[in-house]
């Protein structure tokens, strides 16, 4: 069944047009915003969908609010004051908070009103939490686990008073690459490269002290470890604990993350998003790598393994060139046991 979380920025009540909106041949009239006239047609089509709504910092709750944010599941969000890289770090933890412990399988971004520095901040936010979940899933055959994402706009700007304006909706797909997120990063320090601005010596030390930093360091090089062992062809030692331990990251990184993130802001001070990003993604492919090594459970790993299992995941992580290494890598392995089962 399908579930679906409209996510959007909202402004003032007062700067909505009195217009009429249409979608799927039903009809809803007011002033309101584009993306809760299709929350209200949802209902009335008795879709299962749920509202997570952001509003600027300047605003107060009363300025923007609508009943539906009274219905049970709807969520109004106040965006942090200070910095754009903060206001894509906090609506990206949001949007995965609310989402991560229930089966939501379809979102829709609202981008109606138009290009600012909070709808981009929003949509860089969506594009790294699809991106994230299209990664963890990557070795998912089944379809309908995974979560697709949407664009929510009007047919053309809604700027006139009693006039009639279609919502649309365009599917919004992320291409996640099998490329490590720091490949150019050799040694990652994370706390060097967390802040967006100068920050002085008291608050890096303060950081240092509040937060394990060396664990996430070191989640990171053990994470680049396993993703190089598929990626350069090396898959002995993917399932080798003495070379790769994953059982050893049981952490929620994204949720340590998330902590850190809001000392950040308590601080007034700017994350570096780019950082974060980078971060985010590197334990999507750690969650993605401990399912891979939990679902190929073996005692004991044989060539007719190697070929099959790998084989099909770079079929799927779009490494062409390593299958043909592989199948030469395993022809050269059998020839040698050959050759050495007729010397005997």
């Amino acid at each position: 069944m399908e579930k679906t979380l409209i996510i959007s920025m909202i402004g003032k009540k007062e700067s909505y047009k009195n217009v009429k909106f249409t979608y799927e041949e039903k009809t809803i009239s007011g002033k309101l915003p584009t993306f809760l006239a299709y929350y209200r047609i949802c209902k009335e089509l008795n879709k299962d969908v749920e509202l997570l709504v952001f509003y600027p910092s300047t605003l107060s709750k009363d300025d923007v609010f609508f009943e539906e944010f009274n219905e049970k599941n709807n969520t109004l969000i106040k965006m942090p004051e200070n910095y754009f890289h903060n206001w894509m770090a906090f609506s990206f933890f949001s949007i995965y908070e609310r989402i991560k412990n229930d089966n939501f399988n379809k979102l829709v971004i609202d981008v109606s009103v138009g290009q600012n520095v909070y709808v981009i901040s929003l949509v860089e936010a969506f594009r790294l939490l699809l991106t994230h979940y299209d990664i963890v899933n990557m070795i998912e055959s089944d379809e309908s686990k995974k979560i697709k994402g949407f664009i929510l706009n009007s047919n053309r700007p809604v700027v006139e008073e009693n006039k009639e304006y279609k919502i649309v909706l365009y599917q919004y797909d992320v291409n996640a690459f099998f490329v490590f997120p720091f490949s150019k990063d050799k040694d990652v320090k994370f706390f060097d490269i967390l802040f967006n601005n100068e920050v002085g010596g008291e608050i890096k030390r303060k950081f240092n002290k509040k937060f394990d930093y060396k664990r996430i360091n070191n989640a990171i090089g053990e994470t680049r470890r396993a993703f190089n062992s598929i990626y350069y062809n090396a898959p002995l030692a993917f399932f080798d604990k003495d070379i790769i331990d994953l059982d050893k990251l049981n952490d929620d990184y994204l949720k340590e993350l998330k902590v850190v993130f809001d000392e950040i802001v308590n601080e007034n001070i700017e994350i570096n998003f780019i950082t974060l990003r980078k971060a985010v993604l590197t334990f999507s492919f750690l969650e993605m790598l401990k399912k891979l090594r939990e679902r190929e459970k073996v005692e004991e790993v044989d060539l007719d393994f190697l070929e099959k299992k790998f084989s099909d995941l770079y079929k799927k992580f779009g490494l062409s060139l390593n299958m043909r290494f592989l199948e030469r890598d395993i022809n050269e392995i059998r020839n040698i046991i050959r050759e050495s089962k007729i010397k005997d």
